[in-house]
């Protein structure tokens, strides 16, 4: 009897882990899905490509950005607020 106990037990704590994977799967459609309708990305590995560009331009851009905001005080002074 302990058997059968430990079998059913066994048996739902597997149903468990099914369900669980099929919602942590279909999560990862999702974000799939989404990846590809905002970003154009097939992957993840396309996902992380564009990420590592999109940094880069961002530094880029706050780079500029500073250097236009010093030449513009050192030209204007600096706005007090």
């Amino acid at each position: 009897m302990a058997d059968l106990k430990r079998l059913l037990k066994l048996q739902e704590q597997v149903q468990d882990m099914e369900r669980e994977s099929s919602r942590a799967q279909g999560a990862l459609d999702a974000a799939l899905e989404r990846l590809k309708e905002e970003f154009d990305c097939d992957d993840l590995g396309e996902a992380e490509d564009l990420l590592k560009k999109l940094k880069k331009k961002l530094k880029t851009t706050e780079a500029e950005y500073t250097k236009e905001l010093e030449a513009f005080e050192t030209k204007w002074g600096r706005a007090t607020p």
